[in-house]
């Protein structure tokens, strides 16, 4: 997806192991389930790679600690201002290295938050605003809505902030500064 960390000019995805299984795996999976054409040994999908998009990846991937450093740097700027100001920033845990894809911030009254920052001019976006729960093919496993109130609450309070490797020390500013003047301590201002 063009939004990622490394998106390619259209569909495309890789996966990086150092286990064999597991790639042996991967390999039946992308190929509808097979290993030889026409034997489809478990269930699969059609997600082959095709050059183009290959050849994109591969001059792009250069780039991709770069770009994860840079995601990082900023995402350190968005805490060291905001995590008193909104209601929940991303935790980052000692074991795990968080590459921020998206920086995702969970606010109260989440659609006059994007308004009010729409009208300073700074697209925000809703990324999985439907609980997987709540999705149409999860219909058979009888979930209902209130089923699961904490997810159900975070899936309609979360927005995520522009967050992108190329953002300069300006911008960031300006997303921060209008967050400070509109939101005081979690709660969208009226």
């Amino acid at each position: 997806y063009y939004s990622k960390n490394l998106g390619a000019y259209g569909e495309a995805g890789i996966c990086v192991t150092n286990n064999a299984m597991l790639a042996e795996s991967l390999c039946m999976l992308r190929d509808h389930g097979s290993r030889i054409r026409y034997k489809h040994e478990i269930l699969g999908v059609n997600s082959r790679l095709d050059e183009l998009q290959a050849a994109v990846l591969r001059v792009k991937l250069r780039y991709l600690e770069q770009w994860n450093a840079a995601r990082q740097a900023h995402a350190q700027v968005y805490k060291l201002h905001l995590e008193n100001i909104v209601e929940t920033i991303p935790i980052i845990r000692s074991w795990g290295t968080h590459v921020y894809c998206y920086y995702v911030v969970r606010v109260q009254d989440r659609d006059h938050f994007r308004k009010v920052l729409e009208e300073e001019g700074i697209a925000t976006g809703i990324h999985y605003p439907i609980p997987v729960h709540l999705q149409p093919a999860c219909i058979h496993y009888s979930f209902e809505r209130g089923s699961l109130p904490v997810t159900e609450a975070v899936a309609e309070n979360i927005v995520s902030l522009p967050m992108y490797a190329e953002l300069t020390a300006e911008q960031l500013q300006v997303v921060i500064n209008a967050i400070k003047k509109n939101i005081v301590l979690g709660v969208s201002s009226v």
